[in-house]
């Protein structure tokens, strides 16, 4: 099963999938990820925050990716605060910019070492133990966020948990 994650997860990036844009509402796609993840989120004592803009403008985007963006920042930060201390508190942003929308997810877990912050969207770049990554999930993200005209990127104090912020253009 990890082979074939693996293999998945290699096709994904190197095919680099086509996106399949139409009309996306940024806090509806993290609602659907909270709510697919409520029941990990509770059961591991992880309190959620939100702070949704207003009147937040509809992306052109490929949703399905979107969605993967997401849950993969989200998984990781889940797994970090358990690891560090058996909950944790995740806080969720959005907002609009001069040049589309900000979305931003905070964790509470251990922080990113400063020597790793270059690497972190590199493929195959994992500070997790054999057999718990594969080192795709945030190159993935970072090509899916690319290929919509948006950035993705983190910043971190060693220590005191993680943002990742992901910055997405506003389509016509």
């Amino acid at each position: 099963q990890r082979v074939a994650r693996i293999v998945q997860g290699l096709l994904t990036f190197a095919r680099q999938d086509e996106i399949q844009r139409s009309q996306a509402d940024v806090h509806d796609i993290l609602n659907q990820i909270l709510q697919l993840r409520s029941y990990s989120l509770t059961a591991n004592h992880i309190v959620v925050t939100t702070d949704f803009a207003v009147d937040l403008p509809l992306l052109q985007a490929d949703t399905a990716q979107l969605q993967q963006v997401f849950l993969n920042i989200i998984l990781n930060a889940e797994k970090e605060m358990i690891a560090v201390h058996n909950r944790g508190e995740l806080h969720i942003r959005t907002e609009v910019i001069d040049s589309g929308i900000r979305i931003s997810i905070k964790d509470d877990g251990p922080g990113i070492n400063p020597e790793n912050m270059p690497r972190l969207f590199t493929p195959f770049f994992t500070t997790r133990k054999v057999g718990e990554g594969s080192g795709l999930g945030l190159s993935i993200c970072h090509g899916i966020v690319t290929r919509h005209g948006g950035k993705i990127y983190a910043r971190s104090r060693f220590g005191q948990g993680a943002t990742f912020f992901v910055e997405l253009p506003v389509g016509e």
